[in-house]
């Protein structure tokens, strides 16, 4: 037996009012969409995936796998134009987070408004970064010298710490190999 959409869709509120869920209706070009609401083209536009709860975007991408979704004559992000249609304004400076690390998916539940420092932290940057809030204040660098005044080189331009001996040994090693 097949599964069939609708017996997978689950209705979803935010702050107790019901968002609904976009239906599996068949694509429209965007001729046939011309007047409708943010919240028909985002119903019409994604489709839910049952395991993770998401509402993937078919419509239109951009770059990294985030949709696009014309409002009035402008081209926005789809997750924007979905948080604002269903929760409401983003507020001034936030950036919206997808909480299920998502790109293409459009479900406000899994959308939130934060700061950009926030958004990074809860990214890829905050993974790759995550060593330096472990330890700011490391007094030695993974070889074990120590990262004196003397021998640490701070990079103007994004402040990050290298340590001066290990770059000597590193040229020195190219010089000998090369």
């Amino acid at each position: 037996m097949a599964i069939e959409w609708s017996d997978v869709r689950r209705p979803i509120s935010i702050e107790g009012r019901s968002v609904g869920l976009p239906g599996r209706r068949p694509r429209m070009t965007a001729g046939h969409m011309r007047g409708a609401s943010v919240r028909e083209k985002i119903e019409a536009y994604s489709i839910p995936e049952p395991n993770s709860g998401c509402w993937l975007w078919i419509g239109t991408y951009r770059a990294l796998g985030y949709g696009n979704v014309r409002v009035g004559r402008k081209i926005v992000p789809a997750h924007r134009a979905s948080y604002e249609a269903y929760v409401g304004k983003i507020p001034e400076g936030l950036h919206i987070d997808h909480l299920c690390r998502n790109p293409s998916c459009v479900n406000p539940g899994h959308l939130e408004a934060v700061t950009n420092r926030e958004n990074a932290a809860r990214g890829m940057a905050g993974i790759l970064n995550a060593h330096r809030q472990r330890d700011p204040e490391r007094r030695a660098c993974k070889h074990g010298h120590p990262l004196t005044p003397e021998n640490t080189y701070v990079s103007p331009k994004n402040s990050h710490r290298f340590c001066r001996e290990c770059n000597r040994l590193c040229a020195q090693r190219r010089r000998d190999n090369g």
